[in-house]
């Protein structure tokens, strides 16, 4: 009994252990995962490092008034809007940083 009891000590502390770094190594892999895979991240893979620079910033007038009156519509225009500035963007090989407003 001795035997099993001593050999039961040294094997279930070592089973918790490998399970604890399997556990850690899979949080460590999902969170490089994640990081990797994020679109933030790979903008600053494309990021200048040089100049010349430009950036562009789009405005549209009046918009909360618009909004207000032609909501239906100016959520088409808005997406209108996106989609030919992020044309813009591809065909230049720059990219968005956000969108707000």
């Amino acid at each position: 009994q001795p035997e099993a009891t001593s050999y039961l000590a040294a094997v279930v502390p070592s089973i918790a252990a490998g399970l604890l770094l399997l556990g850690i190594g899979v949080v460590v892999l999902v969170v490089w995962l994640r990081r990797r895979n994020d679109p933030k991240r790979q903008n600053l893979n494309r990021a200048p490092r040089t100049t010349p620079l430009g950036v562009m910033f789009t405005d549209i007038q009046s918009s909360t008034r618009m909004w207000a009156e032609y909501g239906t519509e100016m959520g088409q225009a808005i997406n209108i809007h996106h989609d030919v500035i992020r044309e813009v963007l591809v065909d230049h090989g720059a990219y968005e940083v956000k969108t707000i407003g």
